[in-house]
């Protein structure tokens, strides 16, 4: 049911025994080709992309947008705004005119570009990846987001590659390859499996001014280890130097023996300006340790049995069903650098970082009622990812609103308190999300039209979990005050 890292795939980087230290836990056979394990974007790189005639002549046509770039490509990675008429008669023309002809400054290689799928929902989502003279350009994926009334794009995001050059012919043959793979194993393999195509792996260069590209074979290496524990590592091996780029154990062991190391993260939690505040698990929130993500479970708790030693770790307000920002355009996120240490951590991360009460709380009670809906309907996943929140925007008061792509709060002002601080209205407005979606999973794929029921039904979501039949109350200070009530 989850999208992401649940407890086995958190100990994705573990088998149960080193193979020369059977007390040790991390897996001595995984590797990988990213060598900055701590990446965070850059303001300063950020603005100077910004400041490109391809990003200006963007926004010049095109109004304001927001955008976080990849800074090894300089590409959009995720850029949302105000739609952008497309033009042709089918979806794919349309979504392929965009490309061309309105970020074609960052697109150069859009004949590259190979449709994946179009899905249809609430909107048109369109999907690509890229090949390089018939070979897959490995993780590649160019996605836009258009509107199904207007055909509108209102997001994009490029994780394509434009500066290509590698040879394609290998220097190895498949069985070379396969032997490579195997080569420093020291427990039992199986097999050694090359697939037959070809690929090509983006590799960032260690000074992170760009990438270099691998031509690659993908083998799958068959194990087991001193447990009788079976491992499939999926291995890219460089196809003119045999060298192991990368490789993860498909394979996903757990065991009560691995659960001796936990981390509680907790935050003060408001549910209602009037009411007392309480401590609680931030649920699904994700830790980096060493460049991997880890997410903890509904209760906020993560299960972390290869800390053997103080370990830096960096705890981020965004997890599986929600990441927080704080205004109407910012990208930074609070993040809170902790030591994890064998055994229990307590992990205060509103007295680690710098969050506010409106973010910690925003964030805990969209994961509340996000789970709400999964408990009504398992099978609905259209909301399972992590949504932008917005929080103490200040282009208007006195409201809160859901886009199509993020739930917006207010800050406090002209005689209201800010609206992220009530959970009903945090329900409330991602009931919009759920009612837009939803209608969409049960087979109607209009949505819900009617402004009327679609409030109606947002407030459903809301008080089916507060039980209180009073909606925001409080809203302007006084107990008497509120938004609707039911009673």
């Amino acid at each position: 049911m989850r999208k992401f890292l649940s407890l086995c795939f958190v100990l994705s980087i573990i088998t149960l025994v080193q193979a020369q230290n059977p007390n040790t836990n991390i897996d001595p056979y995984v590797k990988t080709y990213i060598t900055d394990t701590k990446y965070r974007p850059d303001a300063e790189k950020q603005n100077a992309l910004k400041a490109e005639s391809a990003w200006h002549n963007f926004i010049a046509a095109n109004g304001k947008w927001n955008v976080e770039f990849n800074e090894l490509s300089g590409k959009p990675f995720r850029a949302f705004g105000k739609g952008i008429a497309t033009e042709g008669t089918t979806i794919e023309e349309r979504a392929m005119h965009f490309i061309q002809n309105t970020i074609q400054d960052f697109t150069p290689e859009a004949n590259e570009y190979v449709l994946q799928s179009i899905t249809t929902s609430k909107y048109h989502y369109i999907n690509y990846t890229q090949q390089f003279e018939g070979l897959d350009v490995l993780f590649s994926k160019a996605t836009l987001r258009m509107t199904t009334s207007d055909y509108k794009i209102i997001l994009f995001g490029l994780e394509t590659f434009a500066d290509i050059n590698v040879n394609t012919t290998p220097a190895i043959n498949s069985d070379a390859a396969a032997n490579f793979a195997s080569a420093d194993f020291a427990i039992t393999v199986n097999s050694s499996t090359t697939q037959p195509e070809l690929s090509i792996l983006p590799v960032p260069k260690s000074d992170n001014s760009g990438y270099t590209y691998k031509l690659v074979y993908t083998v799958y290496v068959k194990t087991t280890d001193y447990n009788n524990i079976p491992g499939n590592y999926y291995t890219l091996v460089d196809a003119h130097s045999g060298e192991v780029l990368y490789r993860q154990n498909d394979v996903k062991a757990c065991g009560a023996f691995l659960m001796d190391a936990n981390a509680n993260i907790e935050a003060t939690i408001t549910d209602n300006p009037l009411q007392p505040t309480e401590v609680r698990g931030l649920p699904y929130i994700r830790v980096t340790i060493d460049g991997v993500y880890y997410y903890a479970d509904e209760n906020g708790v993560l299960n972390l049995d290869f800390i053997t030693e103080a370990t830096e770790a960096m705890v981020s307000l965004r997890g599986t069903y929600g990441q927080v920002f704080e205004g109407e355009a910012g990208m930074d996120m609070e993040t809170a650098t902790v030591t994890l240490l064998p055994g229990d951590n307590y992990i205060s991360f509103d007295s680690s970082s710098t969050a506010t009460s409106r973010e910690v709380s925003a964030y805990y009670h969209q994961t509340i009622v996000h789970d709400h809906a999964k408990d009504l309907y398992p099978l609905f996943s259209s909301l399972d990812f992590a949504q932008a929140i917005r929080v103490d925007r200040t282009d208007g008061e006195c409201n809160a609103y859901y886009d199509g792509s993020s739930i917006n709060f207010f800050a406090e002002g002209s005689g209201c308190q800010a609206s992220a601080l009530f959970n009903d209205v945090v329900y409330h407005e991602y009931g919009h999300a759920i009612n837009e979606n939803l209608y969409s999973f049960l087979g109607d794929f209009s949505g819900m039209n009617n402004g009327a029921m679609g409030e109606g039904y947002a407030d459903i979501w809301a008080y089916t979990i507060t039980a209180y039949p009073i909606i925001a109350q409080g809203w302007n200070y006084s107990s008497s005050s509120n938004i609707r009530r039911y009673d």
